[in-house]
């Protein structure tokens, strides 16, 4: 988006006056400069053109509201306006983020807009959505319980809470929380979920009366019997499941999944001694659908494991044809070649999974890794590429803390259960965390982040400036910090940063700043007057006589600043210091530090005696005013 707009310099208001930081040195009189410097802060409203009105909930609503109220000079509506501009664009790149799947870029949007509004209990609920969903557990954890406290009546909150717990393997607490939703806001999924939580907490009981319950509510349908057979095969309970199968087959032979969740449950009971009965299920499953992918690639796994290969390649194939990015399908498929002799395929399909595999560093990764090394090793010319696979096999089995054993390495290896694929029940939320290779879904604001910057940056500019001229400077510096962040470039942000930092005392983070300012901007007073009490707290003498130099001919009128010169010279052993310290002692006999660093100086100099007179000078004037206040 273009720039438009000019910049202004904030006035401040007359009645107020400036208050000295606390950690100035007790040497420096510097609280009298304060009343030199109170100068208002840069406010550069370097407007961007806001998108076509009409769009819900358009942040740039509230940007332009905030610069016409700060025109007509209404800082503290401004102001809201301004946080309310950055809580909604934040919030928007953040779900933009976590909806494409990049939650590590999406974190630390949320995190900045949770900066602003740290009680908006939705903004928190959907950070630990994103969480969730990005199987960041722990962190979804922490986002929702907080959440919860904020909002302790919401129930999807508590629903998510819950998901999370049971991912975490929390149950008493998921069960709590999924009891509280389902008492208050009944539905299919949160029952289904609470319904498993009861059987992984041997409440079979429990969760039979509750699976009678919601059947009564939802249906007596085959698709719901299915679901509460799931619930009871990945549970433990294979009997169960099965008798639920078997009524949803019952009620309609034609019925899609029941076949497969059958076969499933055969396997989960005893995987090796139930393949004779769970490939009839697969199979009757084809009979109602030839493109079942699950169906195809878990009859193509088990003939692997039982040396079928024929049959094998002849499922994997289809099985992969119906999705070509199924890692375990294609490394049945790689094992199927290894074992029939054909290096070249094998290494074609270990190299697609290698590929597909991203930031992936789970066994089966592992694995592929392993296998297109060996097969490397065995080529001419290929020692290094083969080394290299096995190096990230090392690396992957260090960050896990598991070992690639020999027996995981054979053809055929693991089990042939893998997460299968859900028929969505009839009201149904969800209970698994999103797939890590989310679709990316497209949106104005998540794809335009870098075009807003600079508004970013101006909004919290003016931010800054307002909480300035209120002489809060820790806030103030905490807002052009942020500016900085989004865009350094924002003109006059150095010197709003800087001046923020000496304010709040924090000298050497406002030195280089300053500096910088002051580079671009020679004749500024102000700012260079800020940078050389800076560098003189920091010690940096020099720093302070090359910083007032270019003005030392002008210094009557600023004696604060004309003894910060003096002394510096003094400091480094340049000549004049002692003889413009003199003439400040005759102007201002009863201030302490000139006594002090007249006896710095004579001391250097070797005037032992002179050194003596001004240090008693200055020990007795401090100590006259060890019970006064400094003016205000």
């Amino acid at each position: 988006m273009s720039s438009t707009g000019t910049a202004n310099r904030m006035t401040k208001h007359p009645t107020r006056g400036c208050v000295p930081p606390s950690g100035i040195l007790p040497r420096t009189f510097l609280w009298l400069a304060f009343a030199l410097l109170c100068l208002a802060f840069l406010s550069k409203l370097r407007a961007q053109e806001p998108p076509a009105k009409g769009s819900p909930a358009n942040p740039f609503d509230h940007y332009a509201t905030a610069k016409t109220l700060l025109a007509k000079g209404e800082e503290g509506q401004a102001s809201a306006e301004f946080q309310t501009f950055l809580i909604e664009v934040l919030h928007q790149l953040a779900t933009a983020a976590a909806e494409g799947g990049n939650f590590a870029k999406a974190s630390p949007w949320f995190e900045e807009a949770l900066t602003l509004t740290p009680k908006d209990a939705d903004l928190r609920s959907e950070y630990a959505r994103a969480a969730f969903q990005a199987v960041k557990f722990p962190e979804a954890r922490r986002l929702a319980e907080e959440a919860v406290r904020l909002e302790p009546d919401n129930p999807q909150t508590r629903l998510l809470l819950g998901q999370v717990l049971y991912q975490l393997h929390d149950l008493v607490a998921a069960r709590s929380q999924l009891e509280t939703v389902f008492a208050k806001n009944p539905d299919f999924g949160t029952g289904y979920l609470l319904g498993k939580t009861d059987l992984l907490l041997h409440e079979d009981k429990a969760a039979r009366a509750l699976f009678d319950t919601m059947l009564r509510q939802w249906g007596d349908t085959p698709i719901n019997h299915i679901f509460l057979g799931r619930a009871y095969s990945q549970s433990g309970y294979q009997i169960e499941a099965a008798a639920e199968f078997h009524q949803a087959l019952t009620l309609d032979p034609h019925v899609r999944g029941a076949h497969y969740q059958l076969g499933l449950s055969y396997l989960r009971d005893d995987e090796a001694a139930e393949y004779d009965q769970a490939i009839p299920q697969f199979r009757a499953e084809l009979d109602l659908d030839p493109n079942d992918f699950p169906s195809h690639s878990m009859l193509g796994s088990i003939a692997v494991k039982q040396g079928r290969w024929s049959d094998a390649e002849k499922e994997l194939l289809r099985a992969t044809a119906l999705n070509s990015n199924d890692v375990p399908s294609l490394l049945a498929l790689a094992d199927t070649y290894l074992a029939t002799n054909r290096p070249e395929d094998a290494e074609s399909t270990l190299r697609k999974v290698v590929a597909l595999a991203g930031k992936r560093t789970d066994q089966d990764i592992a694995r592929a890794h392993y296998l297109l090394g060996r097969l490397l090793l065995g080529q001419s010319g290929h020692l290094d590429e083969a080394k290299h696979e096995f190096a990230l096999v090392a690396d992957m089995q260090k960050a896990s803390g598991s070992v690639l054993t020999a027996d995981s390495r054979a053809a055929g290896s693991g089990s042939v259960l893998r997460e299968e694929q859900t028929v969505q029940p009839v009201q149904s939320v969800a209970t698994q965390p999103a797939n890590d290779e989310s679709i990316p879904v497209p949106s104005p604001v998540g794809q335009a982040a870098d075009q807003f910057r600079s508004t970013i940056a101006d909004a919290y500019n003016n931010l800054g400036a307002i909480a300035g001229n209120a002489h809060d400077f820790a806030s103030a510096a905490n807002y052009f910090r942020r500016a900085r962040q989004w865009d350094a470039s924002l003109p006059g942000l150095e010197h709003n940063l800087g001046m923020a930092f000496f304010y709040t005392a924090r000298y050497r983070e406002a030195a280089p700043l300053l500096r910088t300012y002051i580079e671009s901007n020679p004749a500024d007073p102000g700012g260079r007057a800020a940078l050389a009490f800076s560098q003189f707290n920091n010690e940096d003498f020099s720093g302070v006589v090359e910083t007032v130099r270019p003005i030392q001919d002008s210094l009557d009128q600023t004696p604060k600043l004309a003894f910060v010169y003096a002394a510096s010279l003094a400091r480094t052993g340049a000549a004049g210091g002692i003889d413009r310290l003199r003439a400040l002692e005759a102007a201002n006999p009863s201030a302490a530090d000139i006594h002090h660093e007249l006896a710095l100086a004579y001391q250097r100099a070797g005037r032992s005696i002179d050194a003596e007179r001004e240090t008693n000078l200055s020990r007795g004037l401090n100590k006259q005013d060890s019970n006064s206040e400094p003016p205000k």
